[in-house]
């Protein structure tokens, strides 16, 4: 190839217009996060009451709890004592975090079949429906297990997301609910609510 002396104009011309073309899709990807997705995710909260921290979403409302989850029962409902809400703009969709008493130091899958025939993470049966899928999956680096249903009385899209697991000597209970339906259904829930606990982490 022929070399050729570049005069300084076109140096400087041909800076400018690289720069313009760097900045126009920056500019246009900024756009793109106002409305929806966003590069910088929020910072942790340390929750002390039961000693786990989570990045809350923007936005979102949290009101604490203040029962022991092993002297109190039933499923993760909001409002219910035991448990810690983090509610949406709008009261749709929302996360409930708590715990549960372990009997007899139970393995996971031992643990989770006790739950439910507590009735301490299932809803009556005219609320929800038993659970539809069931996967494996991790809470804070701890193996879990992914549980999801639907809830016809909250509307034909409603849905939960259950993830449990256990932690040292203690069942964790973590509830993802949207009453108007997220896209992609059921599946689509389960993947939203695996970003909005993706930073959970246990405090000891």
């Amino acid at each position: 190839m022929t070399r050729r002396m570049v005069p300084a104009l076109a140096l400087i011309l041909g800076a400018v217009v690289a720069t313009t073309s760097c900045s126009g899709p920056a500019s246009h990807q900024s756009a793109g996060s106002r409305s929806g997705t966003t590069s910088a995710s929020p910072a942790a909260t340390h929750f002390q009451r039961l000693d786990y921290s989570l990045a809350v979403p923007e936005g979102w409302r949290s009101q604490e709890g203040y029962l022991d989850g092993a002297s109190v029962g039933g499923p993760p409902r909001v409002g219910a004592p035991t448990f810690v809400d983090f509610v949406a703009p709008g009261s749709d969709p929302r996360i409930l975090v708590g715990e549960r008493a372990v009997p007899d130091a139970a393995p996971l899958d031992q643990w989770i079949g006790q739950m439910r025939t507590a009735q301490a993470i299932t809803h009556p049966a005219g609320d929800c429906n038993p659970a539809e899928e069931q996967v494996p999956a991790t809470l804070g680096g701890e193996p879990a297990q992914m549980v999801a249903f639907h809830c016809p009385t909250d509307g034909p899209r409603a849905a939960i997301v259950q993830l449990l697991a256990r932690h040292a000597d203690t069942g964790w209970v973590v509830s993802c609910f949207s009453g108007s339906g997220v896209s992609g259904g059921l599946h689509g829930l389960e993947q939203q609510c695996g970003q909005w606990v993706h930073s959970f982490r246990f405090g000891s």
